[in-house]
């Protein structure tokens, strides 16, 4: 079977893991970046199906804009209002949603506790959507969204108010810092840009875990910051894997213990490390 991923990171991991995946199992699938950009979804969409892949996933910019274009939504995608995951089955698509499953597994493998905590998620895309569900899922006490727009998009303002939380901009934030956990859901201090950051300094006060979504480079500056300061930092990789596992997941129709995903991190780590 053929599969894929849409989108503008032409330097993702994900060809590499699903191909892991795909030895270990013995099969023939195939797996192949999708990097185009489009007026027209819908188009685009056909265009891939047509070529014969059975499902893909989604990146940036276009895990919000797909969902007009999907037959159906499942219940985690549907409440989320992202997709990443598409399958393509007898003439109709389907849209999931498992960056939030991969972002719960990666708390859970570092020990995270959000119940009564009060979050910071920089950034409000297709991604942040999915953090900002599974923190409040998990009780997190009080969620900002942190955004460099904050005013200008009622769709962003009424997601985090869904939630329970809202939308602050960045000078907010430096004037107000205190927080429990932080989390960093934009590209900003993505490879090849690995100098930038989304914050400039890491304020004081700033929590006591730091994560980055962000998995190459493996320590972004912000992370680095954060470190300096004794913070726990945590990068992206866990929730990389572990969402591309729970996407195999759907389109294999079977299942993995979850040493399996470490056992794929620590592989990962080390491609990662040699680019």
């Amino acid at each position: 079977m053929k599969f894929g991923l849409l989108g503008n990171n032409t330097h993702s991991l994900s060809p590499q893991i699903h191909q892991h995946i795909f030895d270990d199992l013995g099969t023939n699938d195939t797996y192949t970046l999708l990097a185009y950009a489009t007026t027209d979804m819908d188009v685009l969409l056909q265009q891939i199906e047509a070529a014969g892949f059975a499902g893909i996933n989604v990146t940036i910019p276009y895990k919000t804009e797909v969902i007009p274009f999907l037959d159906q939504l499942s219940p985690a995608a549907q409440t989320i209002g992202a997709v990443n995951t598409i399958v393509f089955a007898a003439g109709k698509r389907y849209g999931y949603n498992t960056d939030y499953d991969g972002f719960h597994l990666a708390l859970q493998a570092h020990g995270v506790n959000i119940s009564g905590k009060t979050c910071v998620v920089l950034g409000t895309g297709g991604a942040s959507r999915a953090i900002v569900a599974l923190l409040h899922a998990q009780g997190a006490k009080n969620i900002r969204l942190i955004s460099r727009q904050p005013l200008q998009k009622k769709a962003d303002c009424l997601y985090a108010e869904k939630w329970g939380g809202h939308i602050e901009s960045y000078a907010e934030l430096y004037a107000r810092p205190t927080c429990d956990i932080l989390v960093n859901a934009t590209p900003v201090g993505m490879y090849p840009q690995i100098e930038a950051s989304p914050l400039m300094t890491l304020p004081v006060g700033t929590g006591d875990v730091v994560i980055d979504i962000i998995y190459r480079p493996q320590e972004t500056r912000l992370l680095q910051q954060a470190r300096q300061q004794g913070k726990q930092t945590i990068n992206g990789m866990y929730m990389l894997v572990a969402q591309a596992l729970r996407a195999e997941e759907i389109w294999q129709k079977r299942t993995w213990h979850t040493a399996y995903i470490q056992y794929l991190v620590k592989q990962m780590e080390q491609i990662n490390g040699e680019t």
